[in-house]
């Protein structure tokens, strides 16, 4: 069984606590603000770590590469919910992310590449 100290300080705005294993600080990689994560294997890691059932909310994907990246929440109306999430500079080009939410979410200055079909006239 694992101790407790073990485990990821942070508790969101709401009361949710995070139940990941902690790093060398008090948090766990993803609600981590000093660990880098703009590498690309970070795209494939969230993904999983969300099928998985981490915590997303207030998640540090400051600078991410996140192009392409898939968090449908399948089977389910509502998505994901990345609320307080610091996506600072995430590259989100061709992300998929139907109906997440991002309440409270620092949206600042993003990457991302809007694709629309217009027929046309």
């Amino acid at each position: 069984m694992s101790n407790i100290n073990n485990r990821c300080q942070y508790h969101d705005p709401d009361g949710l606590v995070c139940k990941s294993e902690a790093n060398s600080s008090v948090f766990c990689y993803w609600h981590d603000k000093l660990i880098d994560k703009s590498d690309t294997a970070v795209k494939t890691a969230l993904e999983a770590y969300i099928k998985n059932g981490g915590l997303v909310s207030s998640i540090c994907l400051k600078r991410a590469a996140l192009s392409g990246v898939y968090l449908v929440n399948h089977h389910h109306k509502a998505g994901h919910d990345l609320s307080y999430a610091d996506l600072y500079h995430a590259d989100l080009t061709d992300a998929h992310m139907f109906n997440i939410k991002l309440d409270n979410a620092s949206l600042m200055r993003q990457i991302y590449e809007v694709q629309t079909s217009i027929a046309p006239a």
